[in-house]
């Protein structure tokens, strides 16, 4: 289970990180489990994906299934679109696990 583990670095470490979690992932026939907010890093490191909104799972399925579905919260969240008061109260995340 990682939790936010490339947040405030710099791209290069990024990429060592995720590199590091997908070779270590494959040599050991590990699931790993990262929830991140940093979506295009996450589309790109995963085989499964979902989108939690609220402590709920919204979405779930292959990058190409999350990209294409029609969930109206999941693309304000890629969006990056303000949200209102009521809305602030909960927060979307993405989650995602490579087989």
């Amino acid at each position: 289970m990682l939790d936010e583990p490339t947040t405030s670095l710099d791209p290069t470490r990024t990429a060592s990180i995720h590199h590091l979690v997908r070779r270590t992932q494959q040599n050991f026939a590990l699931t790993v489990v990262m929830v991140s907010h940093d979506v295009p890093q996450v589309f790109e490191v995963s085989d499964q994906i979902a989108y939690m909104n609220g402590g709920k799972i919204e979405l779930a399925g292959s990058a190409s299934e999350v990209m294409s579905a029609d969930n109206q919260n999941f693309k304000r969240f890629l969006a990056g679109k303000a949200l209102d008061e009521d809305e602030l109260l909960s927060t979307g995340a993405v989650v995602a696990a490579a087989r």
